[in-house]
């Protein structure tokens, strides 16, 4: 008797599993769960942008140049070879060929000054590849903003389209019956067209904001598949004034540029002063003639000064540029602390203000439905309603904009004060 219950339940799994239903549905519900990782949250939006767009590719490929770049400053250190062919018209001389190679010795800091120059280069490209790449960030996180504004909008005046369609239709109605005037009906026909309008151009916004992102991405988007993402807040954001600074300051590549902007120039004087003092180096020499070959050993020193009292004029005009350097760093500070500071005043408005808008909203909520009601008892007139129809419309829209607000200073802070990943990495 077991045996004959466990072939029947085996014959019943059989069956299940080649009915086309149950296979469907197995792969319908795979299918939406894959879709459902693909949807492009705000923090994909920006990781893509930071990855693959071409200013990112042109700061790599700037930052791939800096590299040879060091690695041609340290090549000057090695001997440079030379190769001369002479002939001089006296005594019937014949050709001469003349083999070198020159060994710097001591070149007063000009070496060192160059490298050093090369290197703090590369910390400058460094920055701004990252200052590309935050740059960017903030683009996705503003065009994202107006696109979360323009759609919110957009759904309200929808409602609002759809509110003024029926009020159209019942002043139809009244006015048929002769119960209402025909100035009614124009004011209710006329608040319906400007409705209308203000939706086509909010949803003219919203498409502007969608193909921007598209853009700045590099992929295929639209608004339903924005739509169908949960609005993020950014992970774990200090609102502590002190702390969003510390964190702005210390990730900021515009205030890393500047510092490796300072070492250039500071390497700049360095390579400056080294002009004004004579180079030590060994040569080796070698000359072919129509004589036996002749070769030397020789230690040297040269020195170029350059016209009068240029390389001294020089040195000053390097200093100034370390000076010029130090202000922008200053300025560049004082700009990140201006815009973390302005952005927590206007981070703390939102936050005062959307409790009370959405209590607004839900005043004139009631205050529409109240005046419908009394505008059948005679108790508020036409305009009433069509005044209280047009401040709900008004209330929904500045909730829009608050909430779009609010949520592009969140990521904007978070930009600021924290660094980017790249491909998983910080």
């Amino acid at each position: 008797m077991t045996f004959y219950l466990r072939f029947q339940l085996a014959l019943v799994v059989l069956l299940l599993a080649a009915a086309p239903g149950f296979g469907a549905t197995a792969k319908a519900s795979n299918a939406g769960s894959d879709s459902d990782g693909n949807l492009p949250t705000l923090s994909s939006l920006i990781q893509k942008a930071i990855t693959t767009h071409p200013l990112v590719e042109q700061a790599k490929a700037d930052l791939r140049a800096g590299d040879q770049a060091v690695k041609t400053a340290k090549w000057q250190y090695y001997p440079t070879p030379s190769v001369s062919y002479e002939k001089a018209f006296v005594d019937d001389d014949g050709y001469t060929t003349v083999l070198s190679l020159d060994q710097p010795l001591w070149s007063g800091g000009r070496l060192s000054s160059s490298l050093d120059a090369a290197q703090a280069n590369i910390k400058v490209l460094n920055a701004s590849l990252a200052e590309n790449q935050r740059e960017l960030a903030l683009r996705v996180v503003g065009v994202y903003a107006q696109w979360v504004s323009a759609s919110l909008q957009r759904e309200a005046l929808e409602a609002s389209e759809s509110r003024h369609q029926g009020l159209l239709e019942k002043m139809q109605r009244r006015f048929s019956g002769g119960v209402s005037t025909g100035s009614d009906l124009e004011l209710t026909r006329g608040r319906l067209q400007s409705v209308k309008a203000q939706a086509a151009a909010t949803a003219a916004s919203e498409i502007s904001a969608v193909t921007t992102l598209a853009v700045l991405t590099g992929q295929e988007l639209d608004s339903a598949m924005l739509a169908a993402t949960p609005r993020q807040s950014p992970p774990e954001l200090d609102r502590w004034d002190q702390g969003l600074l510390i964190g702005a300051l210390a990730h900021s590549p515009s205030l890393k540029r500047a510092d490796a902007n300072v070492k250039v120039a500071r390497a700049g004087v360095k390579e400056r002063r080294s002009a004004t003092r004579p180079e030590v180096y060994l040569q080796f020499q070698r000359q072919f003639d129509d004589r036996r070959p002749d070769s030397r050993v020789q230690v040297g020193i040269r020195s170029q000064f350059g016209a009068g009292l240029s390389s001294f004029s020089g040195i000053a005009q390097a200093r100034e540029a370390v000076s010029s350097a130090l202000a922008l760093r200053r300025s560049e500070e004082l700009a990140i602390r201006e815009q973390v500071r302005s952005d927590l005043a206007l981070l703390d408005s939102f936050a005062a203000r959307r409790p009370a808008l959405e209590e607004a909203l839900r005043t004139a909520e009631q205050v529409y439905a109240s005046y419908e009601r009394q505008f059948l008892t005679g108790s508020k007139s036409w305009l009433d309603v069509m005044n209280s129809a047009r401040d709900l419309q008004g209330a929904q829209l500045q909730v829009a904009e608050v909430i779009a607000g609010q949520l592009s200073v969140e990521w904007r802070l978070y930009v600021l004060s924290n660094p980017l990943s790249v491909d998983g990495q910080a």
